[in-house]
């Protein structure tokens, strides 16, 4: 998987005069992301019905806006690209665990910079 790309320049736009708001921010968002991907997993293991699709389309979803709106440019593209696989098709090939670690390395680069 690519280095974690960051936009900079964005995230210190959005922290402005308040850095330690900005960095709760980013380490609730991976929290929050961690939680979101082991649920996806999770459901991508033990399930195929059209209420856990629904579930993994929202949880991409919900991922894609939020670390957009962070500026964690290479994570958002991971889950762009995912999120345009055909239904179903979201676990082919894809290493979960690179995931994970592309996520927590893009977090460490975000906070680094604030």
């Amino acid at each position: 998987m690519a280095t974690a790309e960051i936009d900079a320049k964005h995230l210190l736009d959005i922290a402005g005069e308040d850095r330690g708001l900005l960095k709760e921010i980013v380490k609730d968002f991976e929290k929050d992301a961690l939680r979101l991907l082991c649920e996806m997993e999770k459901t991508l293991i033990e399930s195929t019905d059209v209420e856990s699709v629904e579930s993994i389309r929202r949880s991409l979803h919900q991922l894609k806006g939020s670390s957009g709106s962070l500026g964690m440019i290479s994570f958002h593209g991971v889950i762009v690209e995912l999120e345009a696989r055909p239904t179903g098709m979201w676990a082919n090939g894809y290493d979960w665990q690179e995931l994970v670690s592309h996520l927590l390395e893009s977090v460490k680069l975000s906070l680094d910079i604030l």
